[in-house]
């Protein structure tokens, strides 16, 4: 995370006063740095691999790839 957090600042830097979203591949799927956006107030969006486990409110954990998604397809959790 520390190296994607390197590459991101200058640009938070640069972009002072914008608001910001963050498209981000596969390298960048850490849940820490998901975080750190967040406490940073910056939106964003993180390419997950399908072997992935998330766990919606009040359910319990299960792969993206269980949830039927194909490539080329965008989903959306919120709240995730």
């Amino acid at each position: 995370m520390s190296e994607q957090k390197r590459l991101i600042r200058p640009l938070l830097r640069l972009f002072k006063g914008y608001r910001i979203l963050v498209l981000a591949d596969r390298e960048f799927h850490s849940i820490k740095l998901a975080h750190w956006l967040h406490s940073k107030g910056i939106d964003f969006v993180l390419r997950q691999k399908q072997g992935t486990y998330i766990r919606q409110e009040n359910e319990s954990y299960q792969s993206l790839q269980s949830l039927g998604l194909n490539p080329g397809i965008s989903f959306f959790l919120n709240g995730i």
